[in-house]
């Protein structure tokens, strides 16, 4: 299914991501501007299982408290 084009006069600042979360869209001068979220999406939802596992870990849990002693 397409999205509708956005029309530059009708752009919000503001663009509703994964889970509902808001994230600013003209915080930067990034290339990323042309980037559709529905990628930004699938590349979450294959992220986060890997960042998941890595963290229920041993070596995992010990960088994440050295980590936290660090901040």
């Amino acid at each position: 299914m397409k999205k509708k084009q956005d029309v530059p006069w009708e752009q919000s600042s503001e663009k509703t991501g994964l889970y509902g979360k808001k994230r600013k869209k003209d915080q930067t001068s990034c290339p990323v501007d042309g980037i559709p979220d529905y990628v930004f999406e699938s590349l979450a939802r294959c992220a986060l299982p890997i960042i998941q596992a890595y963290y229920e870990t041993e070596e995992g849990r010990k960088a994440y408290e050295e980590w936290k002693a660090k901040r």
